[in-house]
């Protein structure tokens, strides 16, 4: 199912004494005896359901096995019920399982008919400071996707390493690596940054090092470096440079997993260093959180970082 800003966020059942779900609200009762069910939980549970395997709705979902199945173990948690069960072979469901398929179908097709209906509507700009790299490796074909859905949206990136103020209205939406800690901002927290240290396959520029310009030498990477033995021969402000001359065998250079583990060139020097690991945090202005367009585009980029969790985090590799 493609990303929407009318993403539902939850849908609730009404205990029965069979323990069945008897019906599906998208608002929350405030009588007692309602639990909460996330939407995005019952989508892997179809996934599941359709393909039998997790590695199977996995692929489906552009996404890993475990995930998948913390959002089934969710599902049941809420629920107080199991819809599986597990094999080798796969998963089957169970007699409840089958009872909450038609239940769910029932909602997907409702929202699949909702989001055809208000696609064309969403219009306008949204503005996204980031960084250059996370929308080169973990961005663009997600917001490649987005426009194709929605033409009349336009995306603006902004890419400067200055500061970005949201609520003096320079951008509509942020990636952060530090967590803003006032303002009249929605943040969400997307996942861990790792980072570790990478030569060229052929280990020409072992020893040697590519770090930051003197005037950035607080930033995390450049002081670990500095503690290092390793002969810098190279300082730039630019990841992009950093990791095009550690591929070219210039030397090596402390770079973001999403990064280098998807580079051939490069091999992984050592394991993820956790001291200067950082937190990606989504920021929006709480006056614009709300909006069409801008719901949109955080859907959009969230599920896209939610989903890359083992490259970003540096488990792809172990």
């Amino acid at each position: 199912m493609r990303n929407s800003f009318l993403k539902t966020r939850s849908i609730f059942r009404r205990e029965n004494p069979s323990g069945v779900s008897s019906s599906f609200k998208t608002t929350k009762p405030k009588q007692d005896g309602w639990v909460a069910m996330d939407w995005g939980d019952l989508k892997f549970f179809l996934a599941v359901a359709r393909n039998g395997t997790l590695s199977a709705a996995a692929a489906g979902m552009r996404t890993t096995p475990s995930r998948v199945s913390r959002h089934v173990e969710a599902l049941e948690l809420a629920l107080g019920y199991s819809l599986f069960r597990r094999s080798l072979d796969g998963y089957r469901l169970t007699d409840e399982g089958r009872l909450l398929v038609r239940r769910a179908e029932a909602v997907e097709s409702a929202i699949h008919a909702l989001d055809s209906e208000i696609s064309l509507e969403v219009s306008g700009r949204v503005r996204i400071a980031t960084t250059e790299s996370i929308v080169t490796y973990l961005l663009a074909r997600p917001l490649s996707e987005l426009q194709q859905e929605h033409p009349n949206l336009q995306v603006e990136l902004l890419t400067s390493s200055s500061a970005i103020n949201l609520l003096a209205a320079e951008a509509d939406v942020a990636l952060r690596l530090v967590r803003p800690q006032a303002g009249n901002l929605t943040v969400k927290r997307l996942g861990h940054i790792a980072f570790a240290v990478y030569q060229d396959v052929k280990g020409v520029g072992e020893g040697r090092f590519v770090t930051w310009m003197v005037d950035m030498a607080d930033l995390p990477a450049a002081r670990w470096i500095e503690r290092t033995d390793g002969l810098i021969v190279l300082r730039s402000n630019s990841l992009t440079v950093h990791h095009e001359m550690a591929a070219q065998g210039y030397g090596c250079a402390v770079l973001p997993c999403f990064l280098g583990d998807q580079d051939s060139r490069l091999m992984r020097v050592g394991s993820v260093i956790d001291e200067i690991g950082q937190e990606l945090w989504l920021v929006t202005n709480r006056d614009l959180a709300g909006s069409a367009r801008v719901r949109c585009v955080t859907d959009v980029v969230s599920n896209a970082i939610e989903s890359q969790t083992e490259l970003i985090s540096g488990d792809l590799l172990g």
